[in-house]
Parts: C-alpha cells; structure tokens; sequence
C-alpha cells in the first residue's frame, strides 16, 4: 500500500471569532462576509471568492492540473449558502481569467448527519466529521468523476482542520489523484 502526501490545507487570510475577538470580529470584512455568506448573502460569497482568487493568483501550484472545485457539502440539500455557494462562484471566476476548464461538482460530497462539533476537541471534532460526511451515491456510481483527478476542495473557513481534512481523506480514498486544500479564512486560536 503506497502512503499519499496529502497537500495541507491553506487559508487566504483569518477569521475572527465573537467570542475570543469581538472588535476585530464586527470590524473585519471577511470575519462577517463569511457569516453572511453563511446565510446565502451573495454578494458576500462574490467578496469571498475574489479574495480566494487572488490567493491562487499567487499560488497558481493550487490548480495545476485541477479539473474540479469541490465544496465541503451543507447539511440537507442547500447549495445557495457557504462552501457551495462559495465554490460555485469561485468556479466561475477561475474560468473567466484562466480560460480553465475548472468547473465546480456539488455532487461528490455528501453531509449526511449534523452531529456537535462547536464545543469539541480536535479529536472529537475528527469523529464527528468521519460521521457526518461520506462520499456521495452519485459519485459511488460514477467514481470517472474523481478517479485520477487533480481536485481542489474548498471550504469558507477552517478551525481545527478535521472536516476538511476527513473529507480530503474521503477523495483520496476514491481514487483522487490529488486534493489541493483552500479556505478563505483560518480561525484565529
């Protein structure tokens, strides 16, 4: 069995939680474009994803090769808040200025429960997520979707790096050749 050097994730810029950093928390335009974009804000999601742009501009390894942007999945089937929302414009302006055939697949992923994660540890937080996400039935079916391919998986914001790292794990056991990592903010500790 050959061992996979997993690429770690990387963040464009920080998150500041209300509670550790409540003034840079309600000053900062990322800290709160990501709550908005939470709630399905677009043009919230539009500020995010251009952050995120020029973050790759700059690191252009991140999708070398890369055929698909996939989002760390939402509870339930709403694909018009956070990640997915999120990836799907993202997706977008990457073909604008590279001429990339990068499309965003919202469909690889699946979040099947929502257990609690905001009081645990890092070693919970790894459980809860091996619990909550699995590889879509879709792409079951249609491994080709992933199989030998270079992905980049997104998320808006990472704390202890467990739900994106168990779903980078869940792509490479599927066959992804490569899953780059980027999220728009890490949360400061």
């Amino acid at each position: 069995m050959s061992i996979i050097s997993k690429p770690p994730p990387e963040a464009c810029s920080h998150y500041y939680s209300k509670r550790k950093y409540y003034n840079k928390h309600v000053n900062d335009p990322l800290s709160q474009d990501i709550l908005k974009n939470k709630r399905g804000d677009a043009s919230a999601a539009e500020r995010i994803a251009s952050i995120m742009d020029r973050y790759v501009v700059k690191h252009e390894y991140l999708l070398n090769d890369v055929t698909q942007i996939i989002p760390v999945p939402n509870y339930g089937s709403d694909n018009k808040c956070n990640a997915p929302l999120l990836a799907e414009i993202f997706a977008e302006k990457i073909r604008k200025r590279t001429g990339k055939n990068i499309y965003y697949n919202h469909d690889v992923l699946a979040r099947s429960d929502k257990t609690r994660q905001r009081l645990s540890g890092q070693v919970e937080r790894r459980l809860s997520a091996k619990i909550d996400y699995k590889i879509s039935d879709y792409t079951k079916y249609n491994n080709n979707l992933i199989k030998d391919n270079r992905l980049l998986l997104i998320d808006d914001i990472v704390t202890t790096g467990s739900t994106i790292e168990v779903c980078q794990d869940l792509l490479y056991s599927n066959g992804a050749r490569t899953v780059y990592i980027l999220c728009a903010a890490r949360t400061v500790r």
